[in-house]
């Protein structure tokens, strides 16, 4: 989840919304939207085929969003966790518990912790455990290397107040579109229409994963954000939406696995025990993410030998852990 401000409002350039379509994910949603932290944003998502125009995807079903953006889902999450921000990780010293050492930071200092939980895109972790050769065995960090994903480039765009009636009056009126056939475009997002009192309107546009393969590594990302913006508006036949008032564009390298773990965590089989989790473990979206993270809580008191996961369904833990 991923959610940036900007220009006195915000935009969600990682998950779109949540829907219901994933393990556990029914009752993340009817605590979220109990505490307020959840709205229904659109029951249709749109597609855009060449020769057929915009057509409703034949799956109906509620897509909700967090209003204050979709980082609060997080927030709400983490409520009674001991949150360090801006402390990026870049060794881990095994002994009796692990050290972990932030960059910037001296190597004896750092913080000790029995377990460790890394959460992170399998690249990242690999990093990570690669100077661990020897505790970790070369197959288990193979396999962690193995992990493919597929990349995409966010670009998140504000028009002036005016353009407000022309999106209002579009015959259909959308609120998200997606391009399944386009060697340019994979989603278009009307995002302001997710805040409870949005001022200008604000786009985000996701690339295909063929433009982001090509355009990675270029430095002008703001010329490639605005292409995507002219092919957005050429298929809907807006022309001005490659004239915003302001536009960022996000390099989202590792955005969705397209070649999955296919198992529910992954264990280091070290000692302080240590496991990796993420959607690029079973494979999917959110709800894979979400239970990738639960089998690894339960393989981390396994392999502690002395702390007992309660005994409750997902959706009686969030009530307990969601203030």
């Amino acid at each position: 989840m991923a959610t940036r401000r900007l220009q006195e409002t915000w935009a969600d350039h990682g998950v779109r919304y949540v829907d219901a379509q994933g393990a556990g994910l029914a009752g993340l949603i009817r605590v979220l939207l109990d505490r307020g932290i959840l709205s229904l944003w659109t029951d249709r998502v749109y597609e855009f085929r060449p020769g057929w125009g915009l057509q409703p995807e034949s799956d109906l079903y509620p897509r909700y969003v967090a209003p204050a953006g979709m980082t609060a889902i997080a927030k709400a999450l983490a409520t009674r966790l001991d949150v360090r921000l801006g402390c990026r990780v870049v060794k881990l010293i095994p002994g009796e518990t692990w050290h972990l050492v932030w960059e910037g930071m001296a190597a004896e200092v750092g913080l000790e912790a029995r377990a460790v939980v890394i959460a992170v895109p399998a690249p990242q972790a690999h990093g990570l455990l690669l100077p661990l050769i020897g505790l970790i065995s070369t197959e288990i960090l193979e396999r962690l290397g193995s992990i493919g994903f597929a990349p995409c480039l966010s670009v998140m765009a504000g028009y002036p107040q005016e353009r407000q009636a022309v999106l209002e009056q579009q015959n259909p009126t959308w609120r998200a579109i997606t391009f399944p056939e386009d060697a340019e475009l994979g989603w278009l997002g009307w995002d302001s229409s997710k805040r409870l009192s949005p001022g200008q309107p604000v786009l985000v546009v996701q690339s295909s994963t063929a433009l982001a393969e090509r355009h990675l590594e270029t430095e002008d990302l703001e010329g490639v954000g605005r292409v995507l913006l002219g092919c957005a508006g050429d298929r809907l036949q807006l022309n001005w939406l490659n004239q915003p008032a302001w536009m960022q564009v996000h390099r989202w390298r590792y955005a969705f696995a397209t070649q999955p773990l296919q198992q529910p965590c992954f264990s280091a089989e070290s000692s302080p025990p240590l496991i990796c989790c993420g959607d690029w473990c079973p494979g999917g979206l959110l709800g894979a993410a979400l239970s990738s993270g639960m089998a690894a809580a339960h393989q981390i008191s396994h392999e502690l030998e002395c702390l007992a996961i309660p005994d409750l369904d997902l959706e009686q833990m969030l009530e307990k852990l969601i203030l």
